[in-house]
């Protein structure tokens, strides 16, 4: 088992790094996550780290404090993706802070995400990713989408039966 983890261990920059070239978007980070996992434990079991945080609960928040930033870029990621790809169309209001951007009917304003106090459009129209920091700006208004979601779409099939 030893070897394993030093094998493992050599080699899981290698497969991090193959990871982010070759595997799609939507399970990249999880699989990266497991290629880290000895990396991971051997932080975890750093003395430092050992000594800033002592008892059996180490290599979990050590775990989680690597795996949530992680995470969350996947969900961005998804959700980015899931835009321009039609799955997941929220869209912006062009008042407020969305009323300089470009777009018409056939191009409306995309809500792609809010981080670190930014707000993420995508201006359809140009193809432009536009960056909004939400302290300067005014408020923006998200419409709701005109595809319907999952949860929209299995109510409609149960209620149409009755």
């Amino acid at each position: 088992m030893a070897k394993l983890n030093k094998v493992w261990f050599a080699l899981g920059p290698i497969g991090t790094l193959l990871s982010i070239a070759f595997i799609s978007d939507s399970i990249k980070w999880v699989v990266i996550l497991v290629l880290m996992m000895p990396w991971i434990i051997w932080v975890a079991d750093n003395p430092i780290v050992v000594k800033l945080i002592s008892g059996q609960s180490r290599r979990r928040v050590v775990y989680w404090v690597v795996a949530l930033p992680i995470l969350a870029a996947q969900v961005g990621s998804s959700q980015a993706e899931a835009y321009l790809d039609g799955r997941g169309a929220r869209t912006v209001a062009p008042t407020g802070a969305a009323k300089d951007l470009q777009w018409d009917n056939q191009h409306p304003i995309g809500y792609l995400g809010f981080a670190g106090g930014t707000y993420f459009l995508f201006e359809s129209k140009t193809g432009n990713v536009v960056m909004i920091n939400q302290a300067v700006s005014a408020p923006l208004t998200l419409q709701k989408s005109s595809t319907p979601t999952a949860l929209a779409w299995l109510r409609k099939v149960f209620q149409h039966g009755k």
